[in-house]
C-alpha cells in the first residue's frame, strides 16, 4: 500500500486499478470481493476527497458490481451522507468524476445495506428506547477460536441468532407490559431484518440476478464460439480434401517420428528422475511432510485457522477419508493421484455441442495389474464404473490390461458379441441441477449425477447414472427432458417402479458413494388396449440397455393391440431382452439372432411376450 501511495502521490495516493491478492480456498471459489475507499464529507482535502469520489464513481456506475455498504448499527439513522452520495454518484449526469460508464438509474435495486456490530445490542441493552441506537463490540471473534470451532458457529449461525434475537425481545417487551411503564414495545416491523440469513439471502438474490441477466450475453458468445469453430472445421476439413493424398501421407509419417522421439525423451528422462531419486528412499506421505516441517529448526509459528494437519484430514467432519493421504510420492505424482475422474460429466457438454464424441480413457478391467508403470500400488478402484462411462461417453472403450489380466465378462457388457459398442444417441452428462447448485456451495460440486438418452421411432428411452454423491437428490422427469414412465435399476430389473412427477427419484449419497455405481433406465409406457399396457425395459446385462446398435424399429399397432420390435446382432448371438407386461409383470425374453443376417424380431400382445 505504501509503494503505491508513493507512486500516486500526484493523485493522493489513490490509484483506479484494484490491487489483487488471490486467497485459496475450496469453500469459497471465483468468488471477487473489491474493497474501495470509503466516502467522508468532513475531510478537509478537497483533492483527496475528489480522488475517492473518482474510484467510488468508476465501480458504482459499473453494471456488473453489486453495491454493499457496511454500516455499523451505532451509527445514527440520519448518518446517511455515504448513501447519498453513492446515489448521486450513479445517477448523475454527466458522471460528476469523469467515469465512461452511462448512468445507473437503478442502481437502488442492485444494492444491499448490512449493519454490523447488531449482537452486541442484545448483551448492552435490556430496553427498546435505547437498543435501536448504540452498540461497541462483537461477542465473537474467530481469530479467538481454532479453525473447527470456526466452522460450527458459522454453520449454526442463522438458528442461534434468531433464537437470541428472539429471546432478546422478549425480556425487553416484559419491561414495558407493566401497567406503569415508560418504555416502549419491540417494533415487530425491525424483527425480520435482523440475522446473517437475511443478508445471505438478499446477496443471493443480487447475484442470481445479475446471473440471469448475463446468461443470453453468455449464450450468445458460446453460439458464437461453436459457430467460429465449426466454420473453421469446416474449412479445414474442405482443405484437407484438396490436399494431395501423399503430403497428407508424408506430414502424418512427420507427426509420428516427432510424437515417438517425444516419448523416447520422456521414458529418458522419467528413468533417470526414478534412477536418481527412488521412491522407498525419497517418497513421502502427507503426514511425512508435515512432521519434517514441524521439526525444522527455521520454522516460524504461525496461527492460520484455514490449516488442517494430517490428523484432522483423517478425522473429516463428512466422515470421508482421503484414500491417497497414506501413499507416498514423489513430485509430480501428487498431481497424477489428485487427476480429476468427474471432468468427462461437464467437458461431454462441449464435444457434443462440437458434434465430437468424448473419450474417458484407458481403464483397466481389473482393479490390480501387476508389473504396471503406474506406481506405487496403482489401483483400478471400481472398473465396472470405468467401463460403464467410458461406455455411455458414446465415444472409444479403450481397456488396457496386461496380458492376461482381462476380465471378458466385464468388457463384454458395452457391446455385441461382435464387438459393436451399443451406445445411447447422447454423451453422459450431468444433470442440470446438479451444475445449478454450484452457486449455492461455493462452487462445490455435491456428487456426480448425470443423464443421457436413446430415441427410437419417436420414443425417448433415458438413463440416469449416480456416483460419489455428497447429499440426497429427488430427480423428476423434467430434470433429465423425460416424460412419466416406469423406471428400474440395472442390478434388479424384477423390481419396477411408476416414474412422474409424483414419483421421482431417490438417489441416496448413503448409497451413492465412492465405492458404489447407481444406474437406473427409464422407459415409456405404451397401451396396446384399456387395460394392457407394456413398457421395454431393454437389454439385460448391458450397460445401454436401449440402443440404435441393438434395435432397428419398434412398431407399436395399436389398433391391432400388438408391438414388433426388430433387433441386430452377430450371427447366431443370443440376446436377453425385458419387458414389463402389466399383466405378466417382468418377463425377460432370449432372442437368438438369425446366423445369415442377425436379425430376430420381438413380438408383445395383450397375452404374451415371445421372440419370433
Amino acid at each position: 500500500m505504501k509503494r503505491i501511495e508513493k507512486a500516486h502521490r500526484h493523485e493522493c495516493g489513490f490509484r483506479l486499478e484494484p490491487f489483487t491478492t488471490e486467497v485459496a480456498s475450496k469453500y469459497y471459489t471465483d468468488f471477487e470481493i473489491l474493497d474501495v475507499p470509503g466516502l467522508v464529507s468532513g475531510d478537509l482535502g478537497v483533492n483527496k476527497r475528489a480522488a475517492v469520489e473518482r474510484i467510488r464513481e468508476h465501480y458504482v456506475r459499473d453494471p456488473s458490481v453489486i453495491i454493499v455498504q457496511l454500516k455499523e448499527a451505532q451509527q445514527l439513522a440520519d448518518n446517511t451522507y455515504g448513501a447519498r452520495r453513492i446515489g448521486e454518484l450513479c445517477t448523475s449526469e454527466p458522471a460528476l468524476q469523469g467515469s465512461k460508464f452511462p448512468a445507473r438509474k437503478d442502481y437502488a435495486q442492485h444494492t444491499i445495506t448490512i449493519q454490523t456490530k447488531f449482537d452486541a445490542l442484545m448483551r448492552e441493552h435490556d430496553k427498546c428506547t435505547a437498543a435501536n441506537e448504540d452498540i461497541r463490540t462483537r461477542r465473537y471473534k474467530l481469530s479467538d477460536h481454532s479453525y473447527g470451532e470456526n466452522v460450527e458457529y458459522i454453520a449454526r449461525l442463522p438458528e442461534l441468532e434468531k433464537q437470541e434475537v428472539d429471546d432478546w425481545i422478549n425480556h425487553m417487551n416484559l419491561k414495558a407490559v407493566g401497567n406503569d411503564s415508560k418504555y416502549q414495545l419491540f417494533n415487530q416491523n425491525y424483527h425480520p431484518l435482523s440475522g446473517i440469513d437475511v443478508v445471505r439471502k438478499k446477496i443471493q438474490e443480487l447475484w442470481l440476478r445479475a446471473f440471469r441477466a448475463a446468461l443470453p450475453g453468455l449464450q450468445d458468445t458460446i453460439n458464437r464460439l461453436i459457430r467460429k469453430y465449426s466454420d473453421e472445421f469446416e474449412t479445414e476439413l474442405f482443405n484437407l480434401e484438396q490436399q494431395d493424398p501423399r503430403t497428407v501421407r508424408n506430414n502424418y509419417q512427420k507427426y509420428i517420428e516427432a510424437f515417438r522421439a517425444t516419448i523416447s525423451d520422456y521414458a529418458a528422462y522419467r528413468a533417470e528422475v526414478n534412477e536418481l531419486f527412488p521412491l522407498d528412499e525419497y517418497g513421502r506421505t502427507y503426514q511425512e511432510i508435515e512432521n519434517e516441517y514441524n521439526n525444522w529448526n527455521r520454522k516460524q509459528l504461525l496461527t492460520w485457522c484455514a490449516y488442517l494437519s494430517a490428523e484432522q484430514l483423517k478425522h473429516n467432519s463428512n466422515g470421508q477419508i482421503l484414500a491417497a493421504l497414506d501413499l507416498r510420492y514423489i513430485g509430480a505424482r501428487h498431481f497424477e493421484r489428485l487427476r480429476q475422474q468427474w471432468a468427462i460429466g461437464i467437458s461431454s457438454l462441449f464435444a457434443d455441442a462440437m458434434g465430437l464424441a468424448p473419450f474417458k480413457d484407458v481403464f483397466w478391467s481389473t482393479s490390480f495389474q501387476p508389473g504396471s508403470p503406474y506406481k506405487p500400488d496403482a489401483e483400478e478402484v471400481l472398473p465396472e464404473r470405468e467401463i460403464l462411462i467410458a461406455t455411455l461417453s458414446t465415444g472409444p472403450v479403450g481397456p488396457g490390461d496386461a496380458i492376461n489380466y482381462t476380465n471378458v465378462q466385464r468388457i463384454m457388457k458395452c457391446c455385441r458379441e461382435d464387438g459393436l459398442i451399443l451406445k445411447p444417441d447422447l454423451p453422459l452428462t450431468m444433470i442440470n441441477r446438479l451444475a445449478s447448485d454450484w452457486a449455492f456451495y461455493n462452487g462445490v460440486s455435491q456428487g456426480e449425477l448425470y443423464s443421457t438418452r436413446t430415441t427410437i421411432n419417436d420414443q425417448t428411452f433415458h438413463v440416469i447414472f449416480a456416483s460419489a454423491m455428497k447429499q440426497d437428490y429427488l430427480v423428476y422427469p423434467s430434470m433429465i427432458g423425460a416424460q412419466s414412465g416406469v423406471i428400474w435399476s440395472y442390478d434388479n430389473s424384477s423390481v419396477v417402479s411408476t416414474f412422474d412427477d409424483a414419483n421421482p427419484l431417490n438417489v441416496s449419497a448413503s448409497k451413492c458413494h465412492d465405492l458404489f455405481i447407481c444406474l437406473w433406465y427409464v422407459s415409456p409406457v405404451i397401451k396396446l388396449e384399456e387395460s394392457t399396457k407394456y413398457a421395454l425395459l431393454g437389454e439385460w446385462n448391458k450397460w445401454t440397455a436401449i440402443s440404435h446398435q441393438r434395435i432397428i424399429s419398434i412398431d407399436n399397432q395399436i389398433i391391432n393391440h400388438i408391438a414388433i420390435i426388430d433387433l441386430q446382432g452377430a450371427p447366431g448371438e443370443t440376446v436377453s431382452i425385458i419387458v414389463f407386461h402389466f399383466t405378466l409383470q417382468s418377463v425377460t425374453v432370449n432372442c437368438r439372432m438369425s446366423t445369415d443376417i442377425g436379425r430376430a424380431r420381438l413380438i408383445v400382445t395383450t397375452s404374451s411376450v415371445v421372440c419370433a
